[in-house]
């Protein structure tokens, strides 16, 4: 039995500029510079790439509110990418994306999708006259 032939359809060069625009866009605003343990007042500071400050209280950061103060004085890093806190001495490491998920409900992972652009509408178009998103391939009955 011979597999039917697929059809691949690549995207037109805008709608690639606009992909990488956008993922682009993610990996800045998840990413920091430089990140801080303020000792006076229990807190991790985060200097973003954007320019913005984030300040947590470390009990709200359940990897590291039991780790001693001492430790995150000495071993408290950024991962290479800015994308990631790390504490190398206790195998920790925390992504700065999911962290703010978590402490402000930001989710960076769908900014793009909520992106209203020329691009993305030109694509949605182009796949409407197509027929638009294929019908399930099953019923799914709710009990």
């Amino acid at each position: 039995m011979t597999t039917p032939a697929v059809k691949i359809t690549i995207p037109e060069p805008e709608v690639l500029a606009e992909r990488n625009r956008v993922e682009n866009e993610r990996a800045y605003l998840a990413s920091a510079t430089a990140v801080t343990y303020r000792g006076q007042d229990e807190s991790i500071e985060l200097h973003m790439q954007s320019g913005v400050r984030v300040q947590i209280p470390r009990h709200l950061i359940d990897e590291l509110a039991d780790v001693p103060a001492d430790v995150l004085c000495d071993d408290l890093r950024l991962a290479i990418g800015g994308d990631a806190i790390s504490v190398r001495s206790l195998d920790v490491d925390i992504a700065i994306s999911g962290l703010l998920r978590d402490i402000f409900g930001l989710d960076f992972q769908r900014l793009g999708g909520r992106a209203k652009t020329a691009a993305k509408g030109a694509a949605s178009r182009e796949n409407g006259k197509k027929g638009g998103r294929p019908p399930a391939l099953e019923t799914r009955i709710s009990a």
